[in-house]
């Protein structure tokens, strides 16, 4: 947002607005493709920022990780804490805040299968029976991105469903054992999809 804002500043022009997705990877992902087929299909700005506020309100991010040591190395988290966490065996179960971007575990269990149990269980109280559109992430986890896609098709009213990779630069992050969902209503989307 900071780089966004520099550059805005740089142009005398009232034709940009600025947006942040106050979210990553497959949340933002929503607001962004939304935006798109929102300009497409012919939509005002006013409008346009109307439902991106909708969407940024009502998209749950929620992911867990094999290891926490690849979050000490990025400085997200303390040694002693990812230590702790290897020596337990936790597996976090974290959440994007819609309101404020920030990170926060909602859960820790001690097995990938826990913790996407959790997950789901997280999205059913979340969103009940409402239609959703669903961006299952993983970074080498295929296997579990499948099992959680499965889980979602079971237990929530999916329209939209999709297995993604995460980008690299997140990888970095949160290395290779990590898998969630991005899920938003698809009524946030008004009729896009």
């Amino acid at each position: 947002m900071n780089s966004a804002r520099l550059g805005s500043q740089q142009v005398q022009t009232n034709l940009i607005n600025l947006v942040d997705s106050f979210t990553l990877s497959g949340g933002q992902r929503f607001q962004v493709l939304a935006a798109a087929w929102a300009v497409k299909a012919g939509w005002g700005k006013n409008r346009i920022l109307k439902m991106l506020d909708n969407i940024r309100g009502s998209t749950e991010l929620i992911y867990t990780l094999e290891t926490l040591s690849y979050l000490a190395r990025g400085g997200r988290i303390g040694r002693v804490q990812a230590l702790a966490g290897s020596l337990l065996n936790l597996k976090p179960i974290i959440h994007v805040d819609r309101k404020d971007g920030k990170y926060s575990t909602v859960g820790k269990t001690r097995t990938i299968d826990r913790a996407l149990t959790d997950i789901v269980k997280h999205l059913k109280d979340e969103y009940d029976d409402k239609p959703v559109w669903a961006s299952v992430m993983h970074g080498q986890y295929l296997e579990q991105a499948q099992d959680l896609a499965q889980r979602l098709r079971d237990n929530l009213n999916v329209a939209k469903l999709e297995i993604l990779r995460i980008s690299p630069v997140l990888g970095v992050h949160t290395g290779p054992g990590i898998v969630g969902a991005g899920i938003v209503p698809v009524e946030s989307l008004e009729g896009l999809i």
